[in-house]
């Protein structure tokens, strides 16, 4: 070929018409409709390429099980007429497509430490492959698709139910404190770990297995200070669960009781401060738009509300009589929604009010709370009560209220400080699973989220409060 000379090329055999053709580059990769997909080990590619193929052309009529910012859940049926795998869709905004390119996406990084930790004997649901589709070397969004457990529930669900035995609520906070040791043990760092990463198969009587990595890391050895943040987030979303049963856990986790013990100490100290964080988090969320919640004007109120919460149905009757004294609060009912009045409350009062009632909620010592509504007097907390509830000072005092109150605040103290003055109308009393009666915080302005735990004052207000509820001579 003479220099400048053009090589001439031919056109190659036109490829059969197909809606997602592919491309085999290696035995564990592939290449469908522009996405590059990783296999897990031992998996057949050709079989697996009609799987992700059909994986892809389900998409559209899938059923959606989240809908969040950037990520989608799609339950999908491959095998079967039935759902029987899980496809996890991840968009990545232009700015985080380029910096998440040299490490890889979530999705691939979940299947490796996936796979690392199944070949370290844990219980895992190792996903059957993860997928990117890149443009210009920037990744737009990634795929990841996992097998569906049949029969399996996850574990917080599996908690609320009132009709699990005893005997299998033990045996279940034995069986997860085993498998989060041999985790621990095998270097997994979860950020995110909670019950509903944790799936039992075939109800409360299967094994326990762990999903979802997306927010995990690989590590040589996790240390005591990760360990203790990931086991206090663990015990802030099982707040409903006994004492007796935590421990059954720690007891699991440590081997013995008298580790088990050093555990509970460490897990109450770093409560406080998870909390304060969790509240600091809940104040930037809570007061601008986004998925849960928005800011809301109706006529001369101004304030923050749930997503579809109506302004017009928060407010109903509200009542306009005589402003509460500095620093107090009056509870008022009005069918479904109660309201939570205060003297009006400046900006930044207001927003750390409503988002240490969302935080409070979050963890089950409060009602959630719909709206947070002030105009040029008043300032009106309205929440929605659990069904069955009912004001602490309106029922007749007996042992199941005191302890409900009791333990209610036992836990208050364990993550903040009560700071004010509380009456027994601040309280709400329902039934929770099993029938046991659950005590809820209805007005947080008296409490505070400070980075420690109790304190005299604390006490000093939680004593008052108990002692207003006086048992009758038979009970005492």
């Amino acid at each position: 070929m003479r220099p400048g000379q053009r090589r001439e090329t031919r056109p190659g055999p036109i490829p059969a018409a197909t809606a997602y053709p592919r491309r085999v580059r290696h035995a564990e990769t592939l290449e469908i409709a522009g996405v590059r997909w990783w296999l897990r080990a031992g998996v057949d590619p050709g079989r697996a390429a009609l799987l992700l193929e059909r994986a892809l052309a389900q998409l559209a009529r899938s059923e959606n099980l989240r809908s969040g910012r950037r990520k989608r859940l799609f339950r999908i049926a491959l095998e079967t007429e039935a759902p029987d795998h899980l496809l996890k869709r991840s968009g990545y905004p232009p700015t985080r497509g380029w910096l998440r390119r040299p490490g890889g996406s979530k999705a691939c990084r979940e299947l490796v430490i996936a796979q690392a930790l199944a070949a370290r004997a844990v219980p895992v649901v190792v996903p059957f492959a993860a997928g990117e589709r890149r443009r210009a070397g920037r990744l737009v969004e990634c795929f990841l698709l996992a097998p569906l457990l049949e029969d399996a529930v996850d574990l917080r669900r599996l908690w609320s139910d009132p009709g699990l035995a005893v005997r299998e609520r033990r045996r279940l906070a034995a069986s997860l404190g085993e498998i989060v040791r041999r985790a621990h043990a095998a270097g997994l760092y979860q950020d995110d770990l909670a019950p509903n990463n944790v799936l039992v198969s075939g109800g409360g009587t299967g094994a326990l297995c762990l999903v979802d990595f997306e927010r995990a890391r690989l590590r040589r050895r996790v240390g005591t200070r990760a360990r203790r943040r990931m086991l206090a987030k663990l015990a802030r979303a099982a707040g409903a669960v006994p004492a007796a049963q935590r421990l059954r856990f720690l007891c699991a986790y440590a081997g013995d009781a008298e580790q088990a013990r050093r555990w509970w100490q460490r897990l109450c100290a770093e409560a406080p401060r998870l909390a304060r964080r969790d509240d600091m988090r809940m104040r930037r969320t809570a007061t601008r738009a986004g998925r849960r919640f928005r800011e809301i004007e109706h006529g001369v109120w101004r304030g923050f509300a749930r997503q579809a919460v109506d302004p017009a149905l928060a407010l109903g009757r509200a009542s306009l009589g005589p402003l509460p004294a500095a620093g107090a609060a009056r509870v008022e009912a009005d069918g479904g929604v109660w309201r939570v009045v205060y003297r009006r409350l400046s900006g930044p009062c207001s927003r750390r009010l409503w988002a240490r009632a969302n935080t409070l909620a979050a963890r089950g010592l409060a009602p959630v709370p719909l709206a947070l509504l002030s105009d040029h007097r008043l300032t009106l907390l309205v929440i929605e009560p659990g069904a069955g509830a009912q004001a602490l000072g309106a029922l007749a005092c007996g042992v199941a209220e005191r302890r409900a109150a009791a333990r209610l605040l036992i836990e208050l103290e364990a993550i903040g400080e009560l700071r004010g003055e509380l009456a027994l109308e601040d309280f709400a009393v329902l039934r929770a699973g099993g029938g046991r009666l659950r005590a809820q915080l209805v007005a947080p302005h008296a409490f505070r989220f400070g980075g420690r735990s109790g304190g005299s004052r604390s006490r000093a207000v939680a004593a008052r409060l108990l002692a207003c509820l006086t048992l009758p001579p038979a009970a005492v």
